[in-house]
């Protein structure tokens, strides 16, 4: 039927709404976005990419640019020159001070799994460097890294985690399969050992992890216990992809050379830069309306409620 036609059947000057997809009813807002930057970590090597940073002023480089670029938080590293993970507390503390120069604000996620095989938490997690952190890394479950174990007993996470809170820093909890997920409502908070709002790192692609994938991403969403805040790391060549999605979903998201070796899932193309891997992110925020957190609301976010660190800000 013709307009002409329409407008004289009905007797209307003004079409009526057939199709109201203005009435769609919108999402509740997300969070602010939280960009984690992780420049270097302990596996990934110069032979694989030449730019991957080892010493503390490669590492800063790394770190400043992409707080230039909008990331809040530097997923904390520390390696010696031939690229093996350093555990000397005088390692960590240059580091730390350079990067609280040159990046003022910025808060810390603290990676701290030496000794891979002694699943002990005064090994783990000794005083001397625990000022460093907002967030603590507790991985929730034993894998394999390449030909070593790393061993996390059920034990090990719950004394981890109680440690941790009493200590006023958040255990960020590593989930790399669905099992892990489970543990995290199954065990740690059936036994009482982390307080909300819980915050889990959806690990993808990455050492022994569930495959880079959105149809596993939902998979891994589907057993997140309520008052969670998650963030995703993936590694491997799908990363940017799959951190579009974990933006769409509510989800903050890590980047850097800790993980990804490359640009982009269709070319051999090396990653130079961790700022320019911020800078793509920053663009799909403002592609899908998402805003960037300040660094005050990441302080508040990566805080446990009531406690007091060890180190005053």
């Amino acid at each position: 039927m013709s307009e002409r036609g329409d407008r004289e059947r009905f007797n209307v000057k003004e079409r009526n709404v057939f199709w109201p997809v203005h009435l769609e009813p919108k999402t509740p807002e997300p969070e602010p976005l939280i960009i984690v930057v992780a420049p270097t970590g302990g596996s990934i090597t110069k032979g694989q990419n030449p730019h991957q940073p080892y010493t503390a002023e490669e590492i800063l480089k790394e770190v400043k640019v992409s707080y230039e670029a909008g990331a809040q938080v530097h997923h904390f590293h520390v390696r010696d020159a031939q690229g093996f993970g350093s555990e000397r507390i005088e390692d960590y503390q240059r580091l730390y001070d350079l990067v609280t120069k040159e990046c003022p604000g910025m808060r810390i996620s603290l990676n701290l799994t030496r000794p891979l095989d002694q699943d002990n938490v005064e090994l783990r997690f000794p005083l001397e460097k625990l000022p460093f952190g907002d967030t603590v890394v507790v991985n929730v479950g034993s894998m394999n890294i390449g030909p070593k174990l790393f061993l996390n007993s059920e034990k090990f996470i719950i004394d981890a985690c109680r440690f941790l809170e009493g200590h006023g820093l958040v255990p960020e909890l590593a989930v790399y399969n669905l099992r892990m997920m489970a543990d995290v409502t199954e065990i740690l908070i059936a036994q009482g050992a982390i307080t909300l709002p819980y915050f889990i790192n959806i690990c993808l692609g990455i050492h022994s992890a569930t495959p880079a994938t959105v149809k596993n991403l939902h998979a891994m969403l589907e057993l997140l216990p309520p008052g969670a805040r998650w963030m995703l790391t993936v590694g491997g060549r799908n990363w940017l992809p799959m951190l579009a999605a974990a933006m769409t979903l509510g989800g903050h998201v890590r980047i850097g050379m800790e993980d990804t070796v490359h640009y982009y899932n269709h070319s051999d193309e090396l990653i130079d830069s961790c700022g320019t891997c911020t800078r793509k992110v920053v663009q799909l925020a403002e592609v899908f309306g998402r805003r960037l957190a300040t660094l005050e609301e990441t302080r508040q976010m990566l805080s446990v409620p009531g406690r007091q660190k060890i180190r005053k800000d």
